[in-house]
């Protein structure tokens, strides 16, 4: 059998050697359908190449076979990626919903530090900012635990954004 490339699926090799043998089979059918019939030399042949038939159409029987067989395989393939994948929807659900849960903490997070910003002339203001900062922390430390590198990166600019606001307010 010839060998086939690394990247080459078992299915498609299959499929290429039924072809092959397809090719071959129509080959010496045709032989035998046009052989001429007029002298002993051409009927021996006949029959030569009708006795070369039932071989060659087992060896097409078992290239049939073996695709078949690929096919299984293929679709045994198939149903246990399927299954993994409904294994693991259960977790990107829990992830997604926690991504969701960590996004929002961080726009009402934001929300409430642009109110505040808003409101630097009160008496409050820098108190209110560091409980929000606070919370910023707390929400870096869930995102990290969770490995949500997004939530991270933004939660961290708005940290910043924060403690630059709170060192201009003390500074005025």
């Amino acid at each position: 059998m010839a060998q086939h490339k690394a990247s080459e699926s078992i299915l498609v090799t299959a499929a290429r050697a039924l072809d092959r043998e397809l090719e071959e089979f129509a080959r010496n059918a045709e032989q035998v359908r046009r052989a001429p019939l007029t002298t002993q030399r051409q009927i021996e042949r006949a029959y030569e190449l009708l006795a070369a038939v039932a071989p060659a159409e087992q060896v097409v029987r078992a290239r049939i076979d073996a695709l078949e067989e690929a096919v299984v395989a293929a679709n045994v393939a198939r149903a246990a990626q399927t299954e993994s994948i409904g294994e693991r929807r259960p977790h990107i659900d829990l992830r997604a919903a926690e991504l969701q849960r960590l996004l929002g903490v961080y726009i009402a997070l934001g929300v409430r530090a642009t109110g505040v910003q808003g409101a630097l002339a009160d008496p409050g203001a820098d108190q209110a900012l560091e409980v929000i900062a606070g919370e910023v922390d707390t929400l870096l430390v869930a995102a990290r635990r969770g490995d949500f590198p997004d939530i991270i990166r933004i939660a961290e600019a708005l940290g910043k954004q924060i403690a630059t606001t709170r060192a201009k307010h003390r500074g005025a």
